[in-house]
């Protein structure tokens, strides 16, 4: 694998073949949100990239946040991603 993006792109395709076998499973829904976050890190170079990731990431946590509204942490990551996608250049 060698580069950091290999091995967060291996790590976001285990997590997705996991959600794959209980997709309503809020925990496992946030963790594969948490990997598109850390990918978008990773292509802050390409904002194409980076904007694709954030809002697969943005999509994945909408529906957390409907789903669980009381679920602070939630609503904080949606709000966090969303001032992400806000900030990337052309």
């Amino acid at each position: 694998l060698g580069t950091p993006e290999a091995w967060l792109r291996k790590g976001l395709e285990l997590r997705e073949r996991v959600l794959a076998s209980d997709p309503g499973n809020p925990g496992r829904m946030h963790a594969v949100a948490s990997s598109y976050g850390e990918l978008a890190r990773l292509a802050g170079t390409s904002p194409t990239s980076a904007r694709d990731a954030l809002q697969r990431a943005a999509a994945i946590l909408e529906d957390l946040v409907a789903s669980h509204p009381d679920k602070l942490l939630y609503l904080r990551d949606l709000n966090i991603t969303c001032n992400q996608l806000g900030a990337i250049e052309e």
